[in-house]
């Protein structure tokens, strides 16, 4: 065999080993996001079900708007200030959903498995806190103020938009279901306080 033959076959025999290198790697990478992926979805979701975030989570839906009604409540929000629990709340709900935005935008979470879990709570809690963030933003940080939230609003409205009946999968039959008869509740309720 010539000389130019060996070489000819030592380059693809380099050619094939790079290739499947690269193949290797590849796999390895998807691999590796997909476990980066988890790992993000299982933080978000052990902060969500933390029970003091549960807490903070009911505080500012049932409390918020009664406060806002109040200028300190207000100048102390545009001041950054957090001298009381409500604020605190308010800050941790947000962070949340900041952080959520974070992870999305980076690519560390996939979109469509956050919104599929979260998008509803996401665009809720951004309605329910709006009249607050805007306040937060008249500070100096302006609307750098929670922008990964904001972010995941916009993220959440547009997976909605794209599955406006839910995402159950196409083709797959679902559950027959009934409205309960609400007569049980009568005889429950009229025998419980016998006895």
């Amino acid at each position: 065999m010539s000389f130019e033959a060996w070489s000819l076959a030592a380059s693809a025999g380099t050619f094939l080993v790079i290739t499947a290198t690269a193949i290797a790697t590849i796999v390895q990478l998807r691999h590796m996001r997909s476990s980066s992926q988890v790992t993000a979805l299982s933080k978000l979701e052990e902060m969500w079900d933390d029970p003091e975030f549960t807490k903070a989570r009911r505080r500012v839906s049932l409390e918020l708007d009664e406060r806002l009604a109040d200028p300190v409540f207000r100048a102390d929000l545009r001041a950054e200030i957090q001298n009381d629990e409500l604020s605190h709340c308010l800050n941790s709900v947000c962070n949340f959903f900041e952080t959520m935005g974070v992870y999305v935008k980076h690519g560390l979470a996939d979109p469509d498995v956050v919104c599929d879990f979260w998008g509803g709570n996401v665009v809720l809690m951004w309605e329910r806190l709006a009249p607050a963030i805007a306040e937060v933003r008249q500070s100096d940080l302006g609307d750098r103020v929670w922008e990964n939230f904001e972010y995941m609003v916009i993220v959440a409205r547009r997976f909605a938009e794209k599955y406006p009946n839910g995402t159950f999968p196409r083709g797959l039959s679902r559950l027959s279901l009934k409205p309960t008869d609400k007569s049980y509740q009568k005889k429950g309720a009229a025998g419980s306080g016998s006895a």
